[in-house]
């Protein structure tokens, strides 16, 4: 006490205090570790000079300011905030928001690949076009000039873009356009949307059939896919694939040869709106082990705006000739998030799980006739609203509303 008394008296001389002795030992009669003590002591030194502080423990006064402990089992050492806290650093932009790793902030990340998945629909008719277009729109979210690479094929009607995300690599796929962006044959997708004859296919001494036509599309940028996921893999980074409809069974494909064929762990695959791809032993073997030890079943989710004919079809198909050596029942992979639409798309609610359901006449001609405002369409609308009402991404509202308006 004798040298807590002296240490403090040699304070209270240094800045002119005149409180008598007496007075400062009824101060501190208390033991010096409680509270108010301390905070009363804090608060007269801060008014004087905001770089002195007293340890509570060992009475010592220093004069240079030092960082601020964290709170130790010993009690540790107090230090007195600054009047402007140095603030904690923040995600300065959309994306720099996207956690590869998921987590509690699955509904952002839907929101996030769902608007990567649309602002891939591009009117632009060459690569140079594309990149530019993609630039002009994600660069003001985080997702710089020099993070974004594309590819065209004009044969097969495939374009995808390739997005460096902090230590991710997304690799999104465009769906089916009726913009006519194909300088050889505007209306390839929907060719190969219809080329759903099975086709053969064996990985790692599995044989199972998937859509021709979807996988046809994908081999054309296959090694373009390969190269930029060996290169991330290589240097520390996640991959990511998404797409919507088309883009989406692109997606899935691209997932399943990386994973298993070429033994790149894909860490993400979120699909919106996906048609079947494969039959009942392509999912199977989506339930396998790949690379990193772990299936492409336990990475995938499939969100299904409920009422969407896209995610219907193929439903059934004759192999063979002349149709005599069986069918090959398509089964979408993954876990299934449902959106229920309700006022017409005017409002939302999500539920894991799958739902079965019959388009009606209405959805089958809104889908066909590429209307913008229909069950195919209402993904990101959807995944915006679930993002709005969760108050954990308040504080990025604004930038949510900025990006929605520059996606679309």
């Amino acid at each position: 006490m004798l040298c807590r008394f002296a240490t403090a008296f040699s304070l209270f001389a240094l800045f002119g205090t005149f409180a008598t002795a007496a007075e400062f030992r009824d101060d501190t009669k208390v033991a010096t570790k409680t509270a108010p003590v301390v905070s009363r002591t804090a608060e007269s030194l801060a008014t004087v000079d905001q770089q002195i502080w007293i340890d509570p423990v060992t009475g010592e006064v220093h004069t240079k300011p030092v960082e601020v402990p964290t709170k130790t089992s010993g009690g540790g050492t107090l230090a007195l905030p600054s009047d402007s806290p140095e603030p904690e650093q923040e995600p300065q932009s959309l994306y720099d928001h996207f956690d590869p790793a998921d987590g509690s902030k699955a509904m952002l990340n839907a929101y996030l690949l769902a608007q990567l998945s649309m602002t891939v629909y591009s009117d632009a008719t060459s690569e140079a076009a594309f990149e530019e277009d993609l630039i002009d729109r994600l660069d003001p979210q985080g997702i710089e000039e020099g993070n974004i690479d594309v590819i065209m094929n004009d044969d097969t009607g495939t374009e995808a873009a390739a997005f460096t995300i902090g230590d991710t690599l997304v690799i999104a796929f465009r769906g089916t356009s009726s913009e006519g962006t194909n300088n050889i044959n505007p209306y390839v997708d929907a060719t190969t949307d219809l080329n759903d004859d099975p086709w053969p296919i064996e990985i790692n001494n599995k044989k199972f059939f998937v859509h021709l036509g979807f996988w046809d599309s994908v081999d054309s940028v296959y090694p373009w896919v390969l190269a930029r996921a060996l290169d991330a893999h290589a240097s520390g980074k996640k991959v990511w694939l998404t797409g919507h409809s088309l883009g989406a069974a692109r997606a899935t494909l691209a997932a399943t040869r990386l994973h298993y064929s070429d033994e790149i762990p894909v860490d993400g695959l979120m699909t919106f709106g996906s048609p079947k791809v494969g039959d009942e032993n392509f999912a199977a073997f989506c339930y396998d082990k790949g690379a990193d030890d772990w299936s492409l079943q336990q990475v995938t989710t499939r969100f299904v705006v409920s009422g969407d004919p896209a995610t219907t079809f193929p439903e059934k198909e004759q192999i063979g000739i002349n149709f005599l050596t069986g069918w090959v029942y398509y089964q979408h992979i993954g876990r299934t998030i449902t959106i229920f639409p309700f006022d017409n798309g005017g409002d939302f609610m999500i539920i894991p799980g799958e739902t079965n359901f019959t388009p009606t006449a209405a959805q089958w001609i809104g889908f066909l006739s590429g209307a913008g405002h229909s069950e195919h369409m209402w993904y990101d609308d959807a995944l915006l609203e679930e993002v709005r009402e969760d108050d954990q991404f308040n504080a990025i509202e604004a930038m949510v509303m900025e990006h929605q308006a520059v996606a679309q």
